[in-house]
């Protein structure tokens, strides 16, 4: 990715931030780097706890039932890069 240069790569979740109704989804979008410059990376997601949310291999989270669960997302040639968010669900409230 750099020539000359050694790799130094990041990712981020950039909507990690949120709280969603058990049985909806959210669609991750992650953004890799290498010494600060945007790079085409294949990523890898899991999650902590599939009876909670489930994630697959575009990053579409899919709540599952109430409760945690930590969302990881790997550069998938390099998993030591990674980055985790937590997420939590709740019902939806009726009235």
């Amino acid at each position: 990715d750099y020539v000359g240069k050694v790799a130094s790569y990041s990712i981020q979740i950039l909507n990690a931030d949120f709280s969603v109704f058990a049985g909806t989804w959210v669609q991750l979008n992650v953004e890799v780097k290498n010494n600060s410059k945007l790079v085409n990376k294949s990523v890898v997601f899991e999650s902590s706890n599939e009876s909670v949310a489930t994630v697959d291999t575009s990053g579409k989270l899919t709540t599952v039932s109430n409760g945690g669960s930590i969302i990881t997302a790997k550069i998938s040639d390099y998993p030591n890069v990674f980055k985790n968010t937590l997420i939590r669900k709740k019902f939806p409230i009726c009235y």
